[in-house]
């Protein structure tokens, strides 16, 4: 077990950022899942698109293909920035308040529905606080 803990945290400090260095929770979206039929259209026209089979007739989707396929990696808005490192980051740079994370997040999942007809979900659960 210590092994594999060591391997995995080896993995992710050489692709993601290092939070203490630039505020992120890791991974914001979730890989998608969809039926054969539109895996098979999607590879039609994105011949690169990886494509990973799940249970059944299932098909991931790589979210980080298609947020750098769509130009996000390294776009910057509002004090929050796409990870140069990799695109399923969303880091901190200036913004105050969480709305200016989730402005940037639907914009990025607004634009891989458009082009993609994929809705992305984003990984991290979302708590409101009582002021």
């Amino acid at each position: 077990p210590a092994g594999i803990l060591d391997s995995v945290i080896s993995i992710r400090t050489r692709k993601l950022p290092d939070p203490s260095d630039a505020p992120n929770v890791g991974s914001f979206f979730k890989n998608p899942v969809v039926s054969q039929a539109h895996a098979k259209t999607l590879k039609d026209e994105y011949n690169e698109m990886p494509q990973f089979p799940v249970q059944g007739d299932r098909i991931k989707l790589s979210a980080a293909w298609m947020i750098d396929y769509l130009g996000w990696r390294g776009a910057q808005e509002a004090g929050v920035m796409v990870s140069e490192q990799h695109a399923l980051v969303l880091v901190n740079k200036s913004a105050s308040f969480a709305s200016e994370l989730i402005v940037l997040a639907d914009k990025i999942c607004d634009s891989v529905n458009r082009n993609f007809n994929v809705e992305l979900e984003i990984e991290p659960q979302m708590i409101a606080l009582d002021s």
